[in-house]
């Protein structure tokens, strides 16, 4: 349980350093919407603290009842899961064109998923 718990952690790690570098530049279509809430008040520090509080409170349950046959098969559960977004994010990285942040928010914008903590610039009119 403890390794499980481990790659979880790990794991969570990797999607939230992955996620801010996105959000923070490009930016990107997020799927689940309680994160899409948390991104969109704009702070990354406040996504990073949200992220770590559904973390430790996840693996804290699954190391708690450790002993029962729930919380192992959660533990395989939410590693499989979390392969499965790595995964997903390896494939993202490889094909995510490299277009700017502009470019990227004003083709995506239809899209309600897309979200980004990239600062927004402002075109001078005159």
């Amino acid at each position: 349980m403890a390794l499980l718990a481990a790659a979880i952690i790990v794991m969570s790690v990797g999607d939230l350093a992955l996620t801010l570098t996105y959000l923070q530049s490009l930016g990107m279509a997020e799927s689940n919407p309680l994160a899409r809430a948390v991104i969109e008040l704009g702070s990354p520090g406040l996504l990073i603290l949200w992220k770590l509080a559904t973390v430790t409170a996840c693996v804290s349950i699954l190391l708690w009842k450790s002993r029962a046959r729930s919380a192992e098969v959660g533990a395989w559960v939410g590693t499989i899961v979390l392969c499965g977004l790595m995964l997903h994010w390896k494939n993202y990285v490889r094909t995510a064109p490299p277009v700017s942040p502009a470019v990227a928010s004003g083709s995506f914008q239809p899209d309600e998923r897309w979200t980004t903590l990239a600062p927004t610039r402002r075109l001078r009119t005159p």
